[in-house]
């Protein structure tokens, strides 16, 4: 092989788009193709063989796999010889070492050690509005009190309460090491005028996928006062969301406290359901059941 260049990410964006480059060697031959790293894609397996020429040792092959199953195999025309497998640690590689003069002497790569722990961190997301949330109804009923005593009842109600998660890397980390959260993450989240809409609240999360459901069972007590009509309304909000996003992988190495950290990007999925919101609305009505004033509304969350 005569020579080797190399161009270095620099940006949440990915590499840089100028004429920045390291070369090793000269450019000089038949370019035998061109590798370009997706933010976050890891080396797998890396090797480098040798080969002879005029009696000189020279680099004549190597061969990278990458977490995304892509594979780059440059090599000079004739037969290589020895084998060197490296150790690729956590995959990452932060700099190439080389020594060349019409052709490489030597080739290296440095790698980070393996990783203890993974955290994603510094999200941002595509910008895009966020669908709808659905108003499911749970009832609509009303009691009537054409005596002059009050009168007590409970309305039974069961729904499905769940909560998800889920972030997926391009870069496949996610794949053979357990990644912690923390980020601003889409929820729903019941506001004003007892209606849903999407709020981003800060959590830290212990994995990158959850998903958690739940049977409620319970009742709500209504007490309607004498000459009255109660009107009780239950409902939830739910909905689901899907966000491009980038953000920051920061590693700790193995035997130690040193940390490295790049940029990645892939796709979050979650949804949610939303607490009840009850709406009581209560009418006078005289002894005939009629109307007879105006009717008062108030609603809350249960």
């Amino acid at each position: 092989m005569r020579g080797i260049k190399i161009y270095y990410a620099n940006s949440r964006n990915g590499y840089s788009d100028s004429d920045e480059s390291f070369m090793f060697g000269q450019q000089a031959g038949g370019q035998q193709g061109s590798f370009i790293f997706q933010p976050g894609e890891l080396i797998k397996s890396l090797s480098i063989w040798n080969t002879k020429w005029d009696g000189n040792t020279f680099v004549g092959a190597f061969k990278m796999v990458t977490s995304l199953g892509n594979v780059f195999y440059p090599k000079e025309k004739t037969s290589s010889h020895k084998e060197y497998v490296l150790n690729v640690g956590y995959g990452a590689v932060v700099g190439v070492a080389g020594r060349s003069g019409n052709a490489l002497d030597k080739l290296g790569f440095y790698l980070i050690k393996d990783a203890r722990a993974l955290e994603l961190s510094d999200v941002i997301y595509e910008k895009k509005e966020l669908p709808e949330p659905n108003n499911v109804d749970l009832t609509n009923i009303t009691y009537n009190n054409d005596t002059s005593e009050p009168q007590e009842y409970e309305y039974s109600y069961s729904y499905t309460e769940y909560d998800s998660y889920s972030w997926e890397s391009n870069s496949g980390f996610e794949q053979s090491y357990s990644v912690s959260i923390s980020a601003e993450v889409p929820e729903l989240e019941v506001g004003a005028e007892a209606t849903a809409s999407w709020v981003y609240s800060y959590e830290t999360m212990e994995s990158t996928e959850k998903s958690t459901t739940k049977e409620v069972n319970s009742v709500y007590p209504v007490i309607v006062p004498p000459y009255t009509s109660v009107s009780l309304e239950m409902s939830y909000y739910s909905g689901h969301c899907k966000l491009s996003y980038t953000g920051l992988v920061e590693i700790t190495l193995v035997g130690g406290n040193e940390t490295f950290s790049y940029y990645t990007y892939g796709e979050y999925a979650g949804g949610n359901t939303t607490d009840i919101i009850v709406t009581v609305i209560e009418t006078p009505i005289d002894a005939e059941g009629d109307a007879v004033g105006e009717s008062l509304e108030k609603s809350m969350v249960v």
